[in-house]
């Protein structure tokens, strides 16, 4: 299974998303900051760290994605699209204005519990 380039400052592309940020990633996956020509809008793109390996860890990955995207809280962020690109399976949700907490953090400034709750 392939790995997406990451920190560069070419353009790259997912599918119908550009890629612009690399905002941040886990043991298994990664947060890309995109851009969504069809929506006209940009979005935050949660997708593996690897693709995965055959059908059913496909499926598999997807079947756990639209549960999530069911979920409904004022403090998530809401899903708008889960989906595949070139074998890569994501969630789509809308970008919002500001920084992330590792944005602040890697400023200097240090949030309040409260601010770092709310982000």
């Amino acid at each position: 299974p392939g790995a997406l380039p990451a920190g560069s400052s070419t353009s790259r592309r997912l599918g119908r998303f550009e890629l612009r940020q690399l905002l941040g990633k886990s043991s298994r996956t990664m947060l890309w900051l995109a851009h969504d020509p069809a929506a006209g809008a940009d979005r935050y793109l949660t997708l593996p760290r690897q693709q995965p390996a055959d059908a059913a860890a496909l499926e598999a990955w997807l079947r756990g994605a639209r549960h999530a995207a069911r979920l409904s809280h004022p403090q998530l962020l809401p899903i708008v699209d889960v989906g595949v690109e070139e074998r890569w399976p994501f969630l789509a949700g809308p970008a919002l204005a500001g920084l992330t907490l590792d944005a602040h953090l890697a400023s200097g400034e240090m949030p309040s519990p409260v601010q770092a709750a709310q982000w």
